[in-house]
């Protein structure tokens, strides 16, 4: 079998040095280094095909012509600047897993790429052809370290490789200009992040060993309704729902102590600012579970809906492009030591338990002239958390996963517990009945 990774130990780097890399970037090696496996710092997109796989070869083919559009998949981290890699191979990037059980289908597909090794040396990212999982179906699964790109980095790095247009048409993201209040709230919200929270039962800094991915599909029509029938976005619905969803698990496996927290990423970029697909522009919000699950439950012009929203305004207010852009200057503005610090302190678990995400495909993906069909994340897991959840979308095709320590008890159960809370919050606002027509 061809080695996973093909170039030098010790890359040649070329002469001049890149950008610099900026606190968060420094701060997720660092927690890497705390973690069991570096892998756990690792997020996979996989890109599901239907039809026969094609052949290794044809992969590593296809990746070498769309990686020369996208230079920052031959940078390194070198110390505190990136670095670019001179002749970077990228067909030594790409790797294949055969598998022989199709009666695992999908979730043989989810456990196979959960631990799979980037290289200890070279740009941190892979791609991955997979197949025997099922019949007439394979996956190709793109995977890059969190210290290496976040998802936007990562979702532009699949779309250069996978995307039918390349690059074209990518329209730079729109922030407001920094604004004194919303960098008010921010320093607010950032201060009272660093207060001990709830903590995670029985698991210390670094523990997670095994770790278990479980998935849920849904109808992302669902949501929409149920964001339509609440006057909320669709992110606040499964926030909501995975508030539930792990409160639930919490209270019946007792996984964890107090009020926990979850880290919600927020996108940075400012306006007008170029994608490179390099490197962490994010910044984290902390939101209390308990509170999340009163954003769709609350009633309006009641009592207890006008002091749930009160509760629940941080779930709005980060959405706020002013919001985003104050934690972005101030993210460029502090000493690299302290934002460094600042991020291990406020993903520390016993400041925050898990952290929730939400990732929106493209519809224009490809390869070799045949579409996807679906897509979906598998998140990393940081250190002495509870867990990892991310909400998936391609067209109306949703899917929410879990990443946890294999050990904690009830970790099977928790795709089903989403799907039962999503459910139980449809009946409460008279949605059973309404289902969204095919």
């Amino acid at each position: 079998m061809r080695p996973l990774f093909a170039t030098p130990t010790h890359p040649v780097l070329g002469s001049r040095s890149g950008p610099r890399r900026n606190p968060v970037d420094v701060a997720f090696d660092q927690l890497a280094r705390r973690a069991t496996r570096d892998s756990h710092l690792h997020n996979t997109h996989v890109l599901l095909f239907e039809g026969g796989a094609p052949s290794l070869a044809a992969v590593r083919d296809h990746v070498a012509r769309q990686a020369a559009a996208l230079p920052a998949l031959a940078h390194i981290a070198h110390g505190r600047r990136w670095r670019q890699v001179t002749a970077a191979d990228p067909c030594a990037h790409v790797h294949e897993i055969a598998l022989a059980d199709r009666s695992g289908g999908r979730d043989l597909l989810l456990q196979a790429m959960l631990e799979q090794d980037l290289p200890p040396h070279g740009p941190r990212w892979g791609v991955w052809l997979v197949h025997g999982y099922a019949d007439d179906e394979y996956a190709l699964c793109y995977r890059s370290h969190h210290g290496f790109q976040d998802a936007s980095a990562a979702l532009y790095s699949v779309r250069a490789l996978f995307g039918t247009r390349g690059l074209d048409g990518i329209e730079p993201p729109k922030r407001d200009r920094l604004s004194l209040s919303a960098a008010a709230r921010v320093v607010g919200d950032l201060a009272l992040a660093f207060l001990p929270a709830g903590r995670v039962a029985g698991l210390v800094p670094g523990s997670p060993g095994a770790r278990a991915v479980v998935q849920a599909e849904v109808d992302l029509r669902r949501l929409h309704a149920l964001a339509g029938a609440t006057g909320r976005s669709i992110n606040d619905v499964y926030l909501a729902v995975t508030a539930v969803a792990v409160g639930a698990w919490v209270s019946d496996e007792g996984v964890g102590q107090g009020q926990l927290h979850t880290c919600v990423p927020l996108d940075t970029r400012l306006r007008g600012e170029t994608e490179t697909g390099l490197g962490n522009k994010l910044g984290m919000a902390r939101v209390r579970l308990s509170d999340l699950k009163d954003i769709c439950t609350g009633s309006q012009g009641t009592t207890g809906g006008v002091a749930a929203h009160s509760r629940t305004d941080a779930a709005s207010r980060i959405r706020m492009p002013e919001y985003r852009a104050a934690m972005r200057h101030l993210l460029d503005l502090v000493p690299g030591p302290v934002g460094r610090w600042s991020v291990r302190h406020l993903l520390h678990p016993r400041h925050t338990a898990m952290v929730t995400s939400r990732v929106v495909y493209p519809k224009r993906l490809a390869f070799g002239g045949a579409p996807v069909i679906d897509a979906f994340v598998i998140p990393s897991l940081l250190p002495g958390h509870l867990c990892f959840s991310t909400l998936s979308s391609l067209g109306s095709s949703a899917h929410v996963a879990f990443v946890a320590d294999a050990a904690l008890p009830g970790v099977d159960h928790l795709a089903r517990r989403w799907t039962t809370a999503l459910t139980d919050l449809e009946g409460q606002r008279g949605l059973v009945a309404q289902q969204v027509p095919e």
